[in-house]
């Protein structure tokens, strides 16, 4: 799960997965994008949108939330 906190401190929750070739997407602090190594795709952090190929759809959005007290998936 790639997760990105914006300034409003909202977390945006997404899949890790690369949806070129499967590999994992990491975070680049510079850009606020998630990066894929594996063939140069670019994400947006705040929605997960496909910014550069060869990815041509966004990263998968996780609708799932955090509770609280506990820090699980629910």
């Amino acid at each position: 799960m790639a997760i990105f906190k914006d300034a409003r401190r909202k977390a945006h929750r997404y899949s890790a997965e690369c949806n070129h070739m499967g590999c994992a997407v990491v975070w680049k602090l510079s850009e606020e994008s998630f990066d894929c190594h594996c063939h140069g795709s670019r994400f947006s952090a705040c929605r997960g949108k496909a910014i550069n190929g060869p990815a041509n759809s966004d990263l998968t959005y996780w609708k799932q939330k955090f509770k609280k007290t506990f820090k699980q998936l629910f």
